[in-house]
């Protein structure tokens, strides 16, 4: 699951940098990098990250399986 993840994001990133928007890399606690599309947002009641992913879906993890957010150079 990690490498097809790696893989994924291997592909993708070259595009995604050439983007306008900035874009971010989640990355969780048991190591998958998932890319968001602009600033992922941080609801503090809840606790959870909500943010789109490259294909335009709205996602939402809990803050306490994220590692650490990147933005992409």
């Amino acid at each position: 699951m990690k490498h097809k993840v790696l893989a994924t994001v291997a592909l993708i990133a070259p595009f995604l940098i050439a983007g306008c928007a900035s874009n971010y890399v989640l990355t969780t606690q048991d190591g998958d990098a998932i890319i968001a599309e602009g600033k992922p947002s941080v609801d503090e009641e809840t606790g959870m990250i909500a943010f789109t992913d490259v294909w335009g879906r709205q996602q939402q993890l809990n803050k306490d399986n994220v590692k650490q957010i990147e933005r992409v150079k």
